[in-house]
């Protein structure tokens, strides 16, 4: 039995990662200098019986590999078999955010350390049956299913802060303006969502500026998350509105400003794009559509100059923060 200790990443471009570059460290600090850790990217995740011939190929005293959830690192299931012991042990750890990446590589090596050093007595899970070789099964890079898919590990929640314009459809609804909202993921990939936004803008006919402040509630579904090649989502919005549009008015003829407002309920729904910059922010851009329940007719001296449409364009784009 050799001393050599494989370790196998299931995810190409982990290697110079400081949480495996910590985890490698950990375990020869904790195995002692006649234990040598060699690290390897497989683009392919290859199933037990190909892991376990690549290790006695090699005459590996064990075989690892990590699945760590990405971007964050907050998950690594660590899957092992030692050359000794009949079948494989399963280890899942996971982290708070505010620990260090590095750290959390150097637990992980611990981890592997203690598992290579157990007693024989601990009990472990039978080796699975052998599936199909990989020539008769291509498929492209995957987690096994044994660990949760990197693409499925969401944050909690994220909170966005946007700037917002829009057009209005048939009339006169344009204007600038902002959005605070943030969002929880109760049930993966669906978000309960709870936001607020104003925008002022001209209505010429009128000879007035408007003010639109609403609140919005409602459901947020992101069913492409971010991969480590592509850090991209897509999803999708829909929200109910409580809207409350306001007019001011101010000419020769008026001794001072009047202003009119009225409340309506409304409804919009949005596509979002989101470019992750790093692990917890990215950049955001929505496009969507805004209904008010009632179209909105504005007078001046008992006569109808225009009306505010009830359809608008709204397009965003800001950052958004994940926790």
């Amino acid at each position: 039995m050799s001393a050599l200790l494989i370790v196998i990443f299931v995810a190409t471009g982990e290697a110079n990662h400081a949480a495996t570059l910590g985890a490698a460290g950990a375990t020869r600090e904790a195995l002692g200098p006649d234990l040598a850790v060699e690290i390897r990217e497989m683009e392919v995740v290859p199933n037990d019986e190909r892991a376990l011939s690549l290790g006695k190929s090699l005459h590996a005293a064990a075989v690892v590999e990590l699945a760590w959830d990405f971007p964050h690192h907050r998950r690594v299931q660590i899957h092992f078999h030692l050359d000794r012991r009949p079948g494989v042990s399963d280890r899942v750890i996971l982290f708070e955010e505010g620990d260090d990446v590095a750290e959390r590589g150097r637990t992980v090596g611990y981890a592997i350390a203690s598992m290579m050093t157990a007693p024989a007595a601990e009990p472990n899970r039978p080796p699975p049956p052998s599936p199909p070789p990989p020539e008769s099964n291509p498929s492209p890079f995957r987690l096994p299913a044994r660990a949760e898919p990197a693409a499925k590990t969401r944050a909690h929640g994220a909170v966005d802060v946007v700037a917002a314009g829009a057009l209005g459809i048939d009339g006169h609804a344009g204007g600038w303006g902002g959005s605070l909202s943030g969002r929880w993921y109760f049930v993966a990939p669906l978000a309960a969502r709870l936001g607020a936004s104003a925008r002022g803008g001209q209505v010429t006919p009128a000879q007035s500026t408007s003010l639109l402040i609403h609140a919005a509630a409602g459901l947020a579904w992101v069913p492409w998350v971010a991969t480590r090649t592509t850090p991209l989502e897509l999803g999708f919005r829909l929200d109910a509105l409580l809207m409350r549009e306001q007019l001011t008015h101010f000419d020769s003829d008026d001794v001072e400003a009047v202003t009119a407002m009225r409340w309506l309920p409304g409804a919009d729904a949005a596509l979002e794009a989101i470019w992750l910059f790093s692990p917890s922010a990215g950049f955001l851009g929505s496009f969507g559509a805004e209904v008010a329940f009632g179209r909105t007719d504005v007078t001046l001296h008992q006569e109808r100059v225009t009306s505010i449409p009830p359809v608008r364009l709204i397009l965003q784009a800001g950052v958004r923060a994940t926790f």
